[in-house]
């Protein structure tokens, strides 16, 4: 049943959530079956066990209907559950946003032709929304969104004296709004393009208008973009530390996806520094993905992000921190989701692959080519990631007899298997490093594979190829 949407839906939430919906799905508010209340009262006994196989709809039909002939009548329950899971999940946001919850009144109110009640609340979340230090995109929306419906109510189209007024408000918030979207997503094209060393064909039109607009909002989020679009056209040490501390004051106002954006933004940045051999973009990588840990913007709901987490310990690693990165592993174990996948869990996988990286920087090989094979079968980008680390690993006992060939070829295999789900440019930037460690392998009894060999290889690969820092270690290390 894991699959199940509402089974997805259950592993995302605290303790204390759980036991809300509980109370939620009890409530004379939802006419549900009874057979809906027996399936999830088995479901919130069985799940909360641990090291338990994996329940199937015919367990469930065994416990609810007393036989295993009642699997259909299980998945329409588990659909019921799920409508009330998004019932509840839906007030659970809306209670986290007062805001957003004035706006849903509004659109009720409307709905229900109580045009004077409507007015009020349109100047009630007006001053919610004035009264929050975030000014984020959506309070840039908003803005233009509570100015749209003002000017368009029934009761204030009729003061003609104030139209044109009204109308100037929404001309000016739609044009902050277009302006910070229009230049995030330039920046995302732009970023995207010096990563992968293309160009996509998108023309921004208009930026010099968008960049006037976004000079005249005079907003800590308008600002950043411009230097955000500044540094990726012309990468300057003094532009990064500028926009660098308008990130960081940001962030303690921003929303929760602007933060991780923008961070992100500055990691990429030094990533891309890492790509054109200035090494010491690593200890940056470091302290920005530091920062975001210490201020929780990695956190999705009560987790760490998945990606996130794993960047940061191989980060740790390979910048030799592997006291800090086993103490946080131990300390942020239990802040991994876990979907309740058979057998070891999918928060065990990703701790393998952890300390797999903490393995590999100790020298402890035997035990990171443990760790990578433990930490699958897991989703794409964990076994992904377990590959590389196996590989890495077993080159360094390749002295030790130990083939490490057939592991290169399954790795070869797996990125077939799945480069749908990867991405072409995954694929190439993986597929460059393969060829890489098979030319190391026989570096020791090939003449022409030496130093110099290596050095201009990686140097004719202007593409993104993965491990390169530490590709540029194994090859400095050659006798030859």
């Amino acid at each position: 049943m894991k699959t199940s949407k509402f089974i997805r839906f259950l592993s995302i939430l605290s303790k204390k959530e759980v036991r809300r919906f509980d109370k939620f799905l009890r409530s004379d508010y939802h006419d549900t079956e009874p057979k809906t209340r027996e399936l999830w009262a088995y479901i919130l006994r069985e799940y909360t066990r641990t090291g338990e196989r994996e329940r199937t709809k015919t367990d469930a039909s065994k416990a609810v209907y007393g036989d295993d002939q009642h699997t259909t009548q299980i998945t329409n329950r588990l659909a019921e559950l799920s409508r009330v899971m998004q019932d509840f999940l839906i007030l659970e946001h809306l209670n986290s946003d007062d805001v957003g919850r004035s706006m849903l009144m509004l659109e009720v109110l409307k709905g229900r032709d109580m045009s004077h009640l409507s007015l009020l609340q349109i100047g009630k979340a007006e001053r919610l929304l004035g009264s929050r230090p975030q000014r984020n995109m959506r309070y840039y929306y908003r803005k233009f969104r509570l100015a749209h419906e003002r000017y368009f109510h029934a009761e204030t189209s009729t003061i003609k004296t104030d139209s044109y007024k009204l109308l100037k408000h929404v001309m000016k918030h739609l044009d902050e709004f277009h302006a910070l979207a229009k230049l995030r997503h330039i920046c995302e094209i732009r970023n995207r393009e010096r990563v992968y060393n293309e160009d996509f064909g998108l023309i921004q039109r208009d930026l010099g208008f968008l960049l006037q607009e976004a000079t005249d909002m005079d907003s800590p989020l308008s600002r950043i973009y411009i230097d955000l679009l500044d540094l990726i056209h012309t990468p300057k040490d003094t532009t990064y530390t500028k926009l660098k501390k308008q990130v960081f004051k940001y962030i303690e106002v921003g929303s929760k996806r602007e933060q991780e954006s923008l961070l992100t933004f500055l990691i990429n940045h030094q990533s891309m520094r890492l790509r054109n051999g200035q090494n010491d973009a690593l200890e940056e990588v470091f302290d920005l993905m530091n920062f975001g840990l210490e201020n929780y913007v990695f956190m999705e709901g009560q987790y760490w992000s998945v990606p996130h987490f794993i960047n940061a310990i191989n980060t740790a690693c390979q910048i030799g921190k592997t006291d800090w990165a086993s103490q946080f592993i131990a300390q942020n174990s239990n802040k991994l989701p876990d979907k309740m996948s058979t057998g070891i869990s999918a928060r065990k996988k990703i701790l393998y692959l952890c300390k797999g990286y903490v393995n590999l920087a100790k020298g402890e090989y035997q035990a990171a080519v443990r760790h990578a094979y433990l930490a699958r079968p897991a989703g794409v980008a964990v076994n992904l990631r377990s590959w590389t680390l196996q590989v890495q690993a077993l080159y360094e006992l390749r002295h030790e007899k130990i083939d490490s060939y057939e592991a290169i070829d399954s790795f070869a295999n797996f990125l077939y298997n799945n480069k749908k789900q990867l991405g072409s440019n995954t694929i190439r930037a993986n597929e460059r490093f393969i060829r890489m460690m098979k030319k190391l392998l026989r570096a020791d009894y090939t003449a022409k594979y030496n130093k110099n060999y290596f050095r201009e290889q990686l140097e004719w690969e202007t593409n993104p190829i993965v491990c390169k820092l530490w590709l540029e270690k194994k090859i400095e290390a050659l006798k030859k």
